[in-house]
């Protein structure tokens, strides 16, 4: 979750879908041999990504306000009969809130295997669950205020660390990457991807003093600063 992964996988999520199916599918099937063998596991590659927004069972508004979001990655067992249980947190979120939120999808039998056509077999798998706080339907009405608590708390879960990798960025960051493909090309969207750590850096300055004002014009305007224009 990196070059802006989780935020192109917003945009790509639909198409990678079934070529991820299709490997675990292909890994977890036994073989001739093992499907006669008594309490066969099967270990196998991925599912498919888990996405959560606030406001779900499992994401609650008072959690999301916080600041909180991140990917959860479980290991999790399917029975023979298609029902899934979690058995362990392989990644955490860096969230004891959010690590639990996720055990509880799975183990609540909230979670479903993907309605693809696709069969999975009895056996491990692990499953990447990720809370994401923003969404291209919330993106325009998010406030700076609303950014610097994202801020706060990816450097008080994460400090040190690159704040490319924050929900928020990688969201916008997918949704200008594509828009500059197709209105200015390879130029100007590398441009942009060279640019994108000032920008980011400069909006959280902005965003600092301004706490009223919007997110996406203030990231808009420091792009403009760095003769990017959308």
């Amino acid at each position: 979750m990196r070059v802006h992964g989780r935020l192109l996988l917003v945009f790509f999520l639909t198409a990678a879908m079934p070529s991820t199916n299709l490997q675990a599918q292909a890994a977890s099937k036994p073989s001739a041999s093992s499907i006669n063998a008594k309490a066969t596991v099967i270990t196998a590659s991925k599912l498919p990504h888990q996405l959560v927004y606030p406001g779900d069972l499992f994401y609650p508004d008072a959690l999301a306000k916080k600041g909180a979001q991140g990917e959860v990655i479980l290991e999790i067992r399917l029975s023979k009969e298609g029902r899934a249980s979690a058995a362990r947190v392989i990644a955490s979120s860096k969230s004891v809130e959010l690590d639990k939120q996720a055990l509880s999808l799975v183990n609540t039998g909230n979670y479903k295997l993907p309605d693809n056509g696709l069969k999975y077999f009895e056996g491990l798998y692990s499953l990447n669950i990720i809370f994401i706080r923003d969404s291209v339907l919330t993106i325009n009405s998010k406030t700076c205020a609303d950014l610097n608590t994202d801020v706060a708390y990816f450097r008080s879960v994460r400090p040190g660390e690159n704040t490319k990798s924050l929900g928020a960025f990688e969201l916008v960051a997918g949704i200008f990457t594509v828009q500059l493909m197709k209105n200015q090309g390879s130029a100007g969207t590398l441009k942009f991807v060279k640019s994108i750590a000032d920008i980011e850096g400069d909006t959280i300055s902005a965003c600092a003093k301004k706490p009223r004002a919007l997110f996406i014009k203030t990231y808009v305007d420091a792009a403009k600063k760095h003769g990017i224009r959308f």
